[in-house]
């Protein structure tokens, strides 16, 4: 396989009449000179592949791009899910869609409960999860939720919902009462 500079890419893509020994030389200084930066940018990739970015500078990015919900506190996974969300926040302000990402982000699981669905007012909702919150973590999630809700919508309440699979056990006995009843037979 051919190096960038050998396949002379850039003498060919110039116009017939540019093309002579002159530009030639130069385009294919050109391309080795591109050929040798092109790992150097493979090197800098960041907002297209957040995926290989070390976690040590999540920090940083986010101050970049100002993620609202963003803490220094939060595990690598869900600083990198907040990261990875953090521009369309701009644009889903105030949307369903940022109210979900805002669950998957820092809640492992979340649902978002609209005011038909359980019998409320008008632009009031619920949000149903299974996690545990300290009161800490319960603040600074609202406070990121009134960040990216929309301005008219209510929180009504946040339901810990928790499955448990445990055993029953239950016993039954059948009491069986039998009356008797004596009567003093009376002769007469």
């Amino acid at each position: 396989m051919k190096k960038l500079g050998e396949t002379r890419a850039s003498y060919l893509t110039l116009p017939p009449n540019l093309q002579n020994h002159s530009t030639e030389a130069m385009a294919y200084a050109i391309d080795r000179q591109f050929a040798k930066l092109l790992p150097l940018a493979k090197a800098i990739t960041v907002w297209s592949d957040l995926d290989n970015v070390d976690p040590k500078y999540y920090d940083y990015l986010a101050l970049c791009i100002h993620v609202q919900a963003y803490k220094t506190d939060y595990t690598n996974a869900q600083k990198l899910n907040l990261l990875k969300n953090g521009l369309n926040e701009y644009f889903l302000g105030g949307t369903r869609k940022a109210l979900d990402d805002l669950l998957v982000a820092l809640l492992d699981t979340g649902e978002f409960q609209p005011w038909y669905q359980y019998g409320g007012n008008p632009y009031h909702f619920k949000i149903i999860t299974d996690d545990t919150q300290t009161a800490d973590l319960e603040a600074k999630f609202l406070k990121m939720l009134k960040d990216v809700k929309s301005a008219r919508s209510i929180l009504d309440a946040v339901e810990l919902a928790r499955v448990s699979d445990n055993t029953l056990y239950i016993a039954d006995e059948q009491l069986i009462v039998q009356q008797w009843q004596v009567h003093d037979r009376q002769e007469g």
